[in-house]
């Protein structure tokens, strides 16, 4: 159902993108252990006003394009940008998306492995059931170690009956001994025509076709830039909807994924927003868009709205950063993190503006700041209270 219906036409918006972290398949790169894809969605209207507080921005910092890397590198640059994050949202909606890349090489084997189309012996764990499929991950990243995920995404870059094959037997007989013997059982299933249709399935979108002009290389389709990237563009799909709108997603300029985000936004285009699946938790996940009219890729340097986009990917990423303890919780990035991580709380509505793919205990940590604010301000009302009946006493 159209949540746009009955609506009068509201005014065209715009979503200003950029990513952070990316290491394309190299899930395990130790010095970027997340990627984040953020930005702003602002009405058009309100572009110049936007462009005004990011101008004086770069004043403050002496920098002709800001970049949210080197504004995290100093006390006046995180003030900044916080600065710049509480300015934006009178007048822009932040939309952001996190992910813990090792949790994300853990759901990659549950995805590759036990997809139940291919593998008979997961048919116990359904394709739609998100939250399942999540705590086996979870699972999987407590059992074994990390030496076993590395070898599977260096199999996974170019897969093989011998690559995948060793990788499926070695996790199988370390959760045999570690008595996972449904997992185990599960994993030890992928051999023959079974593993032969999971790497024919991989393979799949190398070729041209009816949707990918060129075909999709493999470098691209086993990043982690490509799948948020199809996520983010449904949530802003579904945003223009729900406010009536229509308009045009702004991503910063990539030469890697420049084609391959072309090829995805008409392919989803073609599919439309009519195709809609309910997953496990209850949310409805559309295959395709329908209110996002073009994707335009443009250098950082000529468009203010892709660097503040830059600064708002950069801030999330120190969140993430910090709850793997790579990063100081510098007070002031505390606070940022009240403004942006409360919109995880809204995770159980379709396609929320804000999510994170990750790890509970990942999760938990990111969460810090705002359950600092929440005791912080349970700590404030109680002294009020207190001062109160001292004074009426």
């Amino acid at each position: 159902m159209s949540l746009s219906h009955n609506k009068p036409p509201s005014e065209r918006r715009t979503a200003f993108l950029d990513e952070s972290g990316n290491t394309g398949s190299n899930y395990l790169d130790p010095t970027q252990p997340v990627h984040v894809l953020a930005g702003w969605l602002v009405r058009d209207s309100q572009r110049d006003e936007f462009a005004q507080v990011i101008a004086k921005t770069q004043a403050a910092m002496g920098m002709p394009e800001l970049k949210g890397g080197r504004m995290l590198t100093t006390k006046k640059g995180r003030r900044l940008m916080l600065e710049l994050i509480d300015a934006a949202r009178a007048f822009a909606v932040p939309i952001y998306s996190i992910w813990e890349k090792r949790f994300c090489a853990a759901l990659k084997v549950v995805e590759t492995f036990l997809d139940p189309m291919h593998n008979p012996r997961a048919s116990w764990l359904p394709m739609s059931a998100n939250l399942r499929r999540n705590q086996v991950a979870d699972k999987l990243l407590e059992i074994l170690p990390l030496s076993y995920f590395e070898r599977f995404i260096q199999a996974y870059r170019d897969p093989s009956l011998e690559g995948l094959g060793e990788i499926a037997r070695s996790m199988s007989l370390a959760l045999k001994l570690s008595k996972e013997e449904q997992l185990s059982w599960s994993l030890a299933g992928c051999v023959g025509e079974v593993l032969y249709e999971i790497i024919s399935a991989e393979r799949s979108t190398e070729q041209p076709g009816e949707y990918f002009r060129n075909g999709l290389p493999r470098n691209i389709t086993a990043s982690l830039s490509y799948p948020s990237f199809a996520q983010i563009l449904r949530v802003v799909d579904l945003m223009f909807e729900a406010a009536g709108s229509r308009g045009v997603i702004v991503h910063d300029e990539t030469s890697e994924f420049a084609s391959s985000f072309q090829d995805a936004f008409l392919l989803f285009k073609r599919m439309g927003p009519e195709h809609v699946a309910e997953i496990e938790d209850g949310r409805r996940i559309r295959a395709g868009i329908g209110f996002v009219d073009e994707l335009l890729l443009r250098k950082s340097q000529d468009e203010p709205l892709i660097q503040a986009a830059d600064v708002l990917a950069s801030a999330v990423k120190a969140q993430g950063l910090a709850a793997v303890g790579e990063l100081e919780r510098y007070e002031t990035m505390n606070t940022v993190g009240t403004l942006l991580m409360t919109g995880l709380l809204l995770d159980e509505v379709d396609c929320p503006p804000c999510s994170c793919l990750a790890s509970e205990d990942f999760k938990a940590k990111l969460m810090h700041p705002v359950i600092l604010a929440i005791q912080r301000r349970g700590a404030e009302k109680a002294f009020r209270k207190q001062v109160g009946r001292k004074i009426r006493g």
